[in-house]
């Protein structure tokens, strides 16, 4: 059999979704089916003085009411992680806050959830709003981050500061390093609130049935068995009485992979009328309500030898966390800071990083997960300090990167990378744009007064973390299931809960090669509590990753099991047998072949396996990952700035990505143009707006600006690969690293094409405002 691992299958799961046969939660009903809608907060800050709900009652089409003094304290709050295991911590403050269902006694952000609606109609619930009287006391409020960590800044909650953590990691000559430095880079760089916008807003449909009893909850979540686990937790069920599907997931992206509290109180509300519940977000609704980004201020200083040797980093990091610890976020205000030291060999680092609350909507991760502020910020770096000693950034970066034999390489951040060639991604992606002629084309347009700019990129990203992830490392599993059939027809249950990335194609095809089998008899299942045993779902680039690998295993037991089956009927031992294009044989010999689907009968029979082996073939295996894997690239972006009107045209990226083993290509491929275009998207479009009392002013798609097919540019992409050595596959997480990559890599280009203005640096988004002020403000072009 042709090997199948890297070959160009198109997704099996296309045709049933592109003809519209697809499942979503929108698309489920059942008899005598609610409807839900959230009241949310229209404040930043205020005390509930009373909530009314007895006009809304008297109302035939509303059926109940539900607010926060009606669940608590009968239900458990919301869980929130702490920081178990994370050394240098020195704030008090790593248990979280309750997180209510429902606001009880004060709300903390603009779309806190206060009460529960349920109707007899989607409308009905939506009209009963105006209904319930929602008496306030407003309160003063903190919105940025820095402000909040101020001694007089308002608490977000009453019983403890708002800084949440205060780390801090320091090698041993940074001082040393700065006082002999040539040259000393600094420069404030702000990683602006961003909202994942998932094309599918979240969704669930809830039903209680009190006959079992239990609960089955359907839900666009990318975490069923997290879900099922909360569910659990605060409902105070026991693991039978709870089933979560996740049917087809259009997107996630971070924000639904840590649960939500809405999902909780339908539950609740459910167990209460003993009846399904359904719920859709509004988008506008997911604005305030769905968890945010980004959000990160960070301080950057760079010591380098007049030769362009970074000797040192420091980094003052503060994390915007919102008005709860949603997720893993404070955690990932420590990632993002550690990985700040990029591909490059800096040998010292000094890294103070401060966690806050405020007035927001809480933040969680989100493609990239604190990772593209870390690199942004190295990134950035590097070209300010290629302009201060006039060289080239693609040199400077060649004089920095750490080289290929180092790995596997502890950073001074202390990240463990597995391996890597940064300089060969480079010069790949130097050769695919043709470097030296865009140059020369740069000098040419300026004469001209058009403005052409080049941006370089070179990133590094983590893959198959998970929520135990400790200072170095992740105790993260995944689990899968093989099972083979008497017809031979082989399924597939994995833990992993895809939201698009096309697993049921790229699984099948690791099981394929392994069991020698088309891909077309190969069935995946994933997202079902009630037929998946375990699984930490999908999130941190872990599908391949650490998914793949069980996979891979649990068919590689099948395999031996199959071989063992055809060695007892071949009368030789298995050692002496092959699988070769679906078919048990003896090489050379004269003996009779066995066809897969013989074999796998065989397994089920008495009469013709060992005496001493169990029935049939099925197998599992947990998969527990040696150390994260690093995924890295370089990327390069060309632009055309209109200087009359500030306009930014991305007219080409071309992008190398080192994923380590590729599966599946277009897969791949298909990452690094979703990944990019979000990333341009930071870089240039997109931004979360505050006003000084928490009210969001930008909260819908007419006023927050997400790339559209127009203003995404031509990708150009390539691949190279150095294979992981924590899995058996090699492989790497991918589908966040585009998302890396693109931003510095697009700010980059438009500072590079303003450098005869003297513009040093631009805050995301690049909007044509910002540009045009940074040009205006800059004074006169140079004549080149």
């Amino acid at each position: 059999m042709a090997n199948i691992i890297g070959a160009r299958v198109k997704r099996k799961e296309d045709h049933r979704l592109l003809t519209g046969a697809g499942a979503y939660t929108e698309d489920l009903q059942l008899p005598s089916m609610l409807w839900a809608h959230f009241i949310r907060s229209p404040h930043a800050h205020a005390r509930i003085r009373n909530i009314d709900t007895s006009a809304a009652l008297a109302d035939p089409r509303v059926v109940t009411v539900v607010t926060g003094k009606d669940v608590h304290p009968r239900y458990h709050t919301y869980p929130v992680l702490s920081l178990p295991g994370i050394k240098s911590i020195t704030a008090s403050n790593l248990e979280g806050p309750p997180y209510y269902l429902a606001a009880v006694d004060k709300v903390r952000h603009v779309g806190e959830v206060v009460a529960l609606v349920v109707a007899k109609d989607r409308y009905s619930a939506r009209d009963a709003e105006e209904l319930v009287k929602i008496e306030y006391d407003p309160l003063p409020s903190v919105v940025d981050p820095e402000e909040a960590l101020k001694p007089e800044a308002p608490r977000v909650h009453d019983d403890r500061p708002n800084e949440v953590l205060a780390w801090r990691h320091s090698t041993d000559n940074v001082a040393q390093a700065f006082e002999e430095a040539d040259v000393i880079i600094r420069e404030r760089f702000v990683n602006q609130r961003i909202h994942g916008v998932p094309m599918e807003p979240r969704a669930a449909l809830v039903h209680w049935d009190s006959k079992q009893p239990a609960l089955t909850v359907w839900a666009s979540t990318q975490t069923p068995h997290d879900l099922k686990e909360q569910m659990i937790e605060v409902l105070g069920l026991s693991e039978h009485n709870v089933r979560v599907v996740a049917p087809d997931v259009g997107g996630g992206f971070g924000p639904k992979a840590h649960g939500d509290p809405e999902y909780v109180l339908l539950a609740a509300a459910s167990m209460q009328l003993n009846a399904p519940i359904k719920w859709v977000a509004t988008r506008s609704e997911e604005f305030v309500g769905m968890s945010h980004a980004r959000g990160k201020v960070s301080h950057l200083e760079l010591a380098a030898t007049k030769e362009g040797r970074v000797t040192a980093v420091r980094l003052n990091h503060i994390a915007d966390l919102g008005a709860y610890p949603k997720g893993p976020e404070a955690r990932l205000a420590m990632t993002s800071a550690m990985i700040c030291v990029g591909a490059y060999g800096i040998p010292e680092a000094d890294l103070d990083v401060h966690a806050v609350y405020t007035h927001r909507t809480p933040e969680a991760p989100y493609r990239g997960a604190g990772r593209p502020e870390g690199i942004f910020v190295i990134e950035r770096g590097m070209d300010l300090l290629a302009k201060e000693l006039d060289m080239d950034p693609a040199e400077l970066r060649r004089r920095n990167y750490i080289l290929p034999d180092a790995f596997p390489y502890t950073t001074a951040g202390g990240d463990i990378y597995d391996s890597g060639n940064y300089r060969e991604a480079l010069e790949l992606a130097l050769k695919m744009c043709d470097y030296p002629a865009l140059r020369a084309e740069q000098t040419q347009l300026r004469s001209q007064r058009r403005y052409i700019g080049i941006g370089i990129s070179s990133w590094v990203k983590t893959g198959g973390a998970g929520p135990a992830a400790t200072d170095r490392g992740s105790s993260a599993y995944e689990w899968a299931r093989v099972n083979v059939d008497r017809a031979g027809k082989v399924t597939v249950y994995t833990g992993s809960s895809p939201q698009g990335q096309g697993i049921e194609t790229s699984f099948a095809q690791i099981a394929a090669q392994v069991l020698s089998v088309p891909i077309d008899d190969i069935n995946v299942v994933h997202g079902d509590t009630g037929v998946i045993a375990h699984g930490m779902g999908t999130y941190a680039s872990r599908n391949m990753a650490v998914g793949g690998p069980a996979v891979h295993n649990a068919a590689e037991k099948i395999r031996a099991k199959m071989l063992r089956i055809a060695g007892h009927r071949l009368d030789v031992s298995p050692e002496d047998v092959v699988l070769e294009d679906g078919v048990f044989r003896v090489p050379g010999a004269t003996r009779p072949e066995f066809a897969f689907a013989e074999v796998a009968r065989s397994a089920h029979r008495l009469d013709t396996r060992p005496a001493d082996m169990e029935f049939g073939l099925d197998e599992d295996f947990f998969f527990q990952p040696k150390g994260l894997t690093y995924n890295s690239g370089t990327y390069v972006a060309l632009v055309e700035v209109d200087i009359e009107t500030g306009d930014v045209d991305l007219r080409k990226l071309f992008c190398v990505d080192d994923q380590g083993t590729v599966v599946n290509p277009i897969i791949v491929e298909g990452q690094v143009h979703g990944g990019a275009t979000q990333g341009l998207g930071q870089a240039l479009y997109e931004q979360i707006v505050y006003d000084e009392h928490g009210q969001l002013i930008n909260g819908s798609l007419m006023d927050y600006a997400i790339p559209t097919a127009e203003m995404v540019p031509s990708f150009v992409t390539a691949f190279i690969e150095t294979p992981s050595p924590v899995n058996p596959l090699g492989a790497k997480g991918m589908g966040e690293g585009p998302t890396v990559g693109t931003p510095p890599a697009v700010v980059n280009a438009v500072v590079d094409a303003l450098a005869p203005f003297g513009v040093r640096h631009i805050e995301m988004p690049l909007t044509p405002e910002r540009v045009h002020r940074a040009i205006e403000s800059a004074g006169k072009p140079s004549p080149v």
